[in-house]
């Protein structure tokens, strides 16, 4: 570890077991080896949402299940179960920005952990997976108060001991901002948090999404975003009050003029401070593994180079992998897509 790195470590009152801190050691001496042809960031990128791929046996991990996570709102997760449920630890799999249960990273890190003996649980966020219907308000980045009652339900109803939280860009924040969150008192159950291409900072990178080599990225999700508001305000009209497409061409106007509002913020800067989750890395007292490429095309590096974290907290920083990427070399032991498998790993690690 570097010395930069050391000094924005931050000491909390709970320290790491001698398993954890193996496990967090033994994740930090892992090494990404791009696939040939694909170590440019942006080809990279999209490598990771376009690749094709199989997934045999996803049946066993897709019993729907809802949870209540308010009065008026629903979410749609998808479930799968070991023989001996309440014996056998659950991975919560949260996706990103307009994705779903249903994106391959989702699946593909599910279908591995449960293969591992792991119970498996793949979120849906507030209307995604065109799940409108169950909740008359949105979700955003900052959102923890459904992963909590997730949380909350499976250890209650369920008797699960030990979950593991991985979330996916926005999931990422969502998950890492729930830990800070919990401080020194987390849930009994979370043993382990892993995030994987995080916006630490919303407004470092919505700002970046508008360079012009990112127009793609930012213009898939607006277009994305402002169907999705057009469906809820359709089901909904009296809870949306929608500007014009021509008025949120940037993500930070979108923001600034639908996200922010929409949720109860003031405005984007509103939406931006109370949800990045880089204020609440210090304040993490679970085994918690960031995983980050130093070339993600829209999340700057330099976000956790200047971000206190805790001791509790290890950061994964690798040369290559683009954002949610990190399409590999061939393994005899595993397949190509390495945080998938990185993610599965750390967790084992924590469990064994």
């Amino acid at each position: 570890m570097s010395k930069e790195n050391q000094s924005l470590k931050v000491e909390t009152k709970r320290t790491l077991t001698e398993t954890e801190r193996q496990a967090l050691s033994l994740m930090l001496k892992c090494k990404f080896i791009p696939r040939p042809g694909l170590s440019n960031r942006h080809i990279m990128t999209m490598a990771g949402h376009f690749i094709s791929r199989q997934f045999p046996g996803i049946e066993k991990i897709s019993q729907e299940r809802l949870f209540q996570v308010t009065n008026e709102a629903q979410m749609l997760t998808h479930c799968g179960w070991q023989t001996q449920k309440e014996k056998s630890p659950l991975v919560i799999v949260v996706h990103g920005l307009e994705g779903s249960s249903e994106s391959k990273y989702a699946l593909g890190t599910a279908l591995k952990a449960y293969q591992s003996g792991f119970n498996v649980l793949r979120v849906n966020q507030r209307g995604c997976n065109n799940t409108f219907h169950l909740s008359p308000t949105p979700y955003h980045a900052g959102l923890t108060n459904d992963l909590r009652t997730i949380i909350d339900e499976v250890a209650s109803k369920d008797g699960i001991s030990s979950i593991y939280l991985v979330g996916f860009s926005l999931g990422g924040n969502q998950s890492l901002k729930l830990a800070g969150e919990y401080g020194e008192k987390p849930h009994k159950a979370l043993k382990g948090v892993c995030a994987i291409s995080v916006p630490i900072d919303l407004a470092d990178c919505a700002d970046s999404l508008h360079w012009a080599e990112n127009w793609v990225y930012e213009w898939n999700f607006l277009l994305s975003l402002y169907k999705s508001y057009k469906q809820r305000k359709k089901l909904n009209p009296s809870r949306y009050s929608l500007p014009p497409f021509w008025k949120v061409l940037t993500m930070r106007k979108f923001d600034d003029l639908i996200a922010g509002p929409c949720n109860g913020f003031h405005d984007a800067n509103d939406y931006y401070n109370q949800n990045s989750s880089a204020q609440f890395l210090k304040n993490i007292t679970v085994p918690t593994l960031i995983i980050q490429a130093k070339d993600d095309p829209f999340i700057p590096f330099t976000s956790f180079e200047k971000t206190p974290r805790s001791e509790m907290v290890a950061l994964l920083a690798t040369e290559t992998g683009g954002h949610v990427g990190y399409v590999g070399i061939s393994q005899p032991s595993e397949d190509p897509f390495w945080i998938e498998n990185r993610a599965v790993e750390f967790f084992k690690l924590l469990s064994s």
